[in-house]
C-alpha cells in the first residue's frame, strides 16, 4: 500500500514531484489500490492549476508517469480511462481559466479587487438565470 497521508499532503501542498515520489515508492499495489490511488489524485484537483510553469509542467509529467508506470504494474488497465478522462478535462479547464484571466484582464473589471468582480460575476450570472427564466 502507497503512504496515503503522505500522497493526500503533497498533493494538497501541490506538491507533485513529491507526490510521484510516493507513488514510484509504492510497493507493487492490487487493481483496487491503484483504482483508489488514481482517484486520491483525481479528487484532489492538484492536476488542475490556474498556471502552468514548467516546474509544474515537470511535476505534473512526473506524477502521471509514476501513476501509468504503476497501473502498468498493477496489470489492471481499468484505471487507465478515469485518469485520461481527467487529463483532458484539466487541459480543458485550465484552457478556460487562462481564456477568463485575459478576457479579465482586458476589461475595466479586471482592474477591480477580487471580491468586486466575484460580486459582479454573480449579479451577471443571476441575471442570465432570470433571462433564461423570462424567455421559458
Amino acid at each position: 500500500m502507497y503512504e496515503k497521508g503522505e500522497l493526500k499532503k503533497a498533493l494538497a501542498k501541490g506538491d507533485l514531484l513529491r507526490a510521484s515520489g510516493i507513488v514510484q515508492s509504492a510497493p507493487c499495489l492490487s487493481g483496487d489500490d491503484v483504482a483508489s490511488l488514481v482517484s486520491e489524485v483525481i479528487h484532489s484537483g492538484s492536476m488542475i492549476r490556474k498556471y502552468t510553469t514548467a516546474s509544474i509542467a515537470e511535476g505534473r509529467n512526473a506524477l502521471l508517469g509514476a501513476l501509468l508506470q504503476c497501473i502498468k504494474q498493477s496489470e489492471d488497465a481499468s484505471a487507465v480511462l478515469p485518469l485520461a478522462e481527467h487529463i483532458s478535462q484539466s487541459a480543458l479547464l485550465e484552457e478556460a481559466y487562462a481564456g477568463i484571466l485575459n478576457l479579465l484582464a482586458r476589461c475595466d473589471i479586471g482592474r477591480r479587487t477580487p471580491a468586486e468582480q466575484a460580486w459582479a460575476a454573480i449579479r451577471y450570472t443571476s441575471e442570465l438565470a432570470k433571462t433564461a427564466i423570462d424567455k421559458m
